[in-house]
């Protein structure tokens, strides 16, 4: 009888995994795990790893050490040592472009630049290409050519799409949301809902490759898809505890908590406290988060818990073994990775083999084994060595800096700083003759070659006591369809003299390539250059910045910029401070 049980469910990982509310594999609810997803967006840098370990360190479910999934941005501040180290812990890596550049939109080129070049050094780390299997999109905008890109090269599964949790898309409430399906036969999620940020159709076709949906959670408080509970009325600890008992009870689709390092640096404590008491309720340890006695009412009510990565859950939908006879071996617990186990599929594509890896290089298994894996993994302007050892630690720049404070820097650096500075002199070697002669523009290209030279100095890039409140995501959660818009603002502080690419860098980041209309009167001939130069056009550049008009998520945001002074003390020097609130 084992064995018939056994034969049929192999015969499930085969096929086709449709977009249900059901358990896979007609489990039955009552007998199928429940999965919780622990996922953080954007570089590895040392609080992250610091705050990530204090979550999941010493810490099991049902016998399974909890673990995570990080979609990692490789080039603004990422840091193989310390990512390859969660990575050898049983965290999954998993991609988030190079730079965090909005991918929806792009150039093909571009966005296969970004895709497989963060492959590309997400292996050089150390990763190998095979364990890279998913991603997740910039600021969740996606559209159908993103999920090309991850079609046609072999990645498992996408994780950029909201599902709204109301009712208007598949999900009927926390109790009956979803669960992660293929592709094969279009994208019903209703991307309708949010408008330009998501496009999606029933009418694509992507087969063997997953979505994972991005869940919202919702409560009295507010609706949430990442980094749960911000409105001054919410508690998170409550609103991952609510979804939690809604998703046990219900249909038990998987957990998500999706967080960023901002977020974690204030909730750290609601996160252990839910998972302390989440591992109690499911047979397993609290570890260094503990949970109160009287917070667990009855440990035993709740069996069948698990932490995992995304490939394990995955896996394990592929050949969903029910919840009393699986096994932390079946799961893969505490692979390298977050690999799938024994019990469960490859974790791989079961459509078609993934591509093959360059010449004279081995193929990675997707359970972690040996090989390497060479080459440079796709379309890229990154080469990678095929090198299992990480890439030497480089000198922090100030988009490095920005990054440890949860900035995310839409540009690198560099290429805001591109444009050689012979290019440049030639530039104003013409602006120079358009005002009057050779003679005058000869002298205005000498002087802003070493002017350039300063300004794009990585060295010298400072912004003092810079501190950004919100994010983009934040501030696209905040104009869900029925939210008020405001209860944060987003602040930037700048000083004189500071680096301008910087701050292009910081505002097209807010903007995220949206429509804005800027109203700008430069007062000096210098920002008319800049202007003419650096075709970026979203000024801060000490002046006034009013009138921006701007598309979040499908829903039309006004922003106030405004210089405001200081608090400080008498007779202090003011400084200017812009300020970015959303309009009320």
């Amino acid at each position: 009888m084992q064995a018939l049980l056994l034969l049929a469910t192999a015969s499930v990982c085969a096929a086709y995994i449709e977009p249900s509310n059901s358990p896979p594999g007609g489990l039955d609810v009552a007998n199928t795990p429940q999965f919780i997803l622990f996922t953080h967006d954007d570089a590895v840098l040392s609080s992250t790893h610091e705050l990530m370990k204090s979550v999941t360190d010493g810490r099991s479910f049902s016998g399974c050490p909890a673990t995570a999934t990080l979609f990692v941005a490789t080039q603004i501040g990422n840091d193989c040592d310390l990512m390859m180290d969660l990575y050898n812990s049983g965290y999954e890596v998993a991609d988030h472009t190079q730079t965090h550049e909005t991918l929806k939109g792009l150039k093909e080129s571009k966005l296969e630049e970004e895709v497989l070049g963060a492959r590309s050094d997400l292996v050089a780390c150390g990763v190998p290409q095979g364990d890279v299997a998913g991603m997740r999109a910039p600021f969740l905008n996606s559209d159908a050519a993103v999920r090309q890109v991850l079609s046609e090269n072999g990645f498992l599964y996408d994780s950029s799409l909201i599902e709204e949790g109301k009712g208007a898309s598949l999900s009927k409430g926390m109790g009956d949301r979803v669960w992660p399906f293929q592709m094969d036969g279009g994208v019903p999620i209703n991307c309708d809902w949010f408008g330009d940020s998501q496009q999606c159709s029933t009418s694509e076709s992507w087969p063997g490759l997953f979505e994972v949906p991005v869940w919202q959670l919702l409560n009295d408080d507010g609706v949430w898809s990442m980094d749960y509970g911000q409105s001054p009325s919410a508690d998170a600890y409550r609103v991952l505890k609510n979804a939690f008992d809604a998703a046990y009870s219900g249909n038990r689709a998987p957990l998500p908590i999706f967080i960023h390092t901002p977020w974690l640096e204030e909730h750290a404590g609601d996160v252990k406290r839910f998972l302390g008491e989440a591992a109690a309720r499911g047979g397993g340890g609290s570890g260094g988060g503990g949970v109160c006695e009287d917070e667990v009412s009855d440990p035993e009510a709740y069996p069948n818990v698990y932490m995992v990565t995304i490939r394990q859950l995955l896996a394990w939908m592929q050949n969903p073994v029910p919840a009393d006879q699986l096994t932390p071996e079946a799961l893969g617990c505490g692979l390298p990775g977050g690999a799938p186990g024994t019990g469960g599929a490859s974790g791989g594509r079961t459509d078609t083999a993934s591509p093959p890896p360059p010449d004279g290089s081995q193929q990675q298994t997707a359970a972690g084994g040996s090989g390497e894996d060479g080459g440079e993994g796709g379309v890229s302007t990154y080469a990678g060595d095929g090198s299992s050892e990480p890439v030497p630690e480089q000198p922090r720049s100030a988009a490095d800096a920005l990054a440890e404070l949860g900035f995310k820097l839409n540009r690198k650096m560099r290429a805001a700083a591109a444009p050689p500075v012979q290019a440049l002199a030639l530039g104003w070697v013409a602006a120079g003759a358009a005002l009057g002669g050779l003679f005058v523009g000869l002298l205005v290209a000498k002087w802003a070659q070493n002017h350039f030279r300063n300004e794009f100095d990585e060295k010298k890039s400072t912004i003092e006591n810079a501190l950004l409140r919100a994010k983009v995501e934040e501030l696209q959660q905040m104009v869900g369809k029925y939210e008020p818009l405001a209860y944060k603002s987003m602040r930037l502080r700048f000083t004189r003299g500071v680096n301008k690419a910087v701050i292009l860098g910081l505002v097209d980041e807010l903007l995220s390539k949206k429509e804005v209309n800027i109203w700008w009167l430069p007062d000096s001939l210098e920002r008319i250059f800049y202007v003419n130069i650096i075709s970026l056009l979203l000024s801060v550049l000490d002046e006034v910045v009013e009138g921006m008009s701007v598309n979040f998520a499908g829903h039309n945001v006004k922003l106030q910029l405004t210089y405001l002074d200081l608090d400080g003390e008498p007779g202090s020097q003011k400084v200017p401070k812009l300020e970015l609130l959303p309009a009320s």
